[in-house]
Parts: C-alpha cells; sequence; structure tokens
C-alpha cells in the first residue's frame, strides 16, 4: 500500500472486486448422454481485459498531476522498471501521502516489487480465482445434486 502510495487501498479494493463481481456470469446447458441427467456448467469472471471492467478505479493523480494506475501496474507490468530515475525513499512522515514513503530522483528505478508483480494471466486475482476453482465446482456439483 505505501509503496504503491495508495491512501485508502481497502476502499478501493473493494470497488474492484465490486466491478469483478459483476463479470461473472454462469450459464447451463444440457450434456448428451443416455440413462441419466448430464449438465454442463461453465463459469466466467475476470475477464484478461480487467481495465475495462475497472473503469478508473485503481488509479489516483499526484499532486503534479501524473496519474498513477497502480492496479494496472499490479496486474500486468510484471517486474519490469516503471518509474526510470526515481526510487522510493522511507522516513518522510510528514509529507509522505501514505505516511512513510516518497519518491526521490535516483539511479535505480522503480517497479512493483517482484512478490506483488503479475502479468495478464497470472496475478493476484487469477491465482485466488484458479486456487478456489475445483472446491467451488465441488460446491455447485453438490447443490445440483441435492434438487435433482
Amino acid at each position: 500500500r505505501q509503496e504503491m502510495g495508495i491512501v485508502d487501498a481497502s476502499s478501493e479494493l473493494q470497488q474492484i472486486f465490486q466491478a469483478i463481481g459483476k463479470t461473472v456470469n454462469v450459464t447451463m446447458s444440457r450434456g448428451r448422454q443416455s440413462g441419466g441427467v448430464n449438465m454442463k456448467i461453465r463459469l466466467t469472471a475476470v475477464p484478461l481485459n480487467i481495465d475495462s471492467v475497472i473503469a478508473g478505479v485503481g488509479s489516483y493523480i499526484t499532486e503534479r498531476g501524473a496519474t498513477i494506475p497502480w492496479f494496472q501496474w499490479l496486474m500486468s507490468a510484471g517486474d519490469r522498471i516503471i518509474v526510470r530515475d526515481y526510487e522510493l525513499e522511507p522516513g518522510h512522515v510528514e509529507v509522505s501521502r501514505t505516511g512513510n514513503m516518497i519518491m526521490k530522483r535516483g539511479k535505480k528505478g522503480w517497479r512493483v516489487p517482484p512478490e506483488f508483480a503479475g502479468s495478464p494471466s497470472n496475478n493476484f486475482i487469477t491465482r485466488a480465482t484458479d486456487s478456489i476453482l475445483p472446491e467451488l465446482g465441488n460446491y455447485i456439483q453438490k447443490i445440483v445434486k441435492s434438487a435433482l
């Protein structure tokens, strides 16, 4: 949060997750099988073009007028250097928007920390989604079976 310059991360993330939640789509169709019920259930969410879904959420404008698209950086910039000729410097409690860090001219440049860096097909949202899909599939199957 501080490294990205985000003042109210929980509010921003809530708006992002609400926007993503609106993309969830469930479709059902009958499968072909003799002697029983066969059904296909397809659940889709989190499109690869997520920028079109969040539209302006997950960014802020600095005092100097620069737009910081932090969510886009987290989702797709990987760990490449994004801000050249600047780096983070801690210890600026009085002047920092987030209470500690500011960007200062430097030689290293700044990138999303590798542990948070993502690509369009591999980021914290796709990893979270992928990790719950088997459990979600089992849950849906259980509900359908109990309704039969």
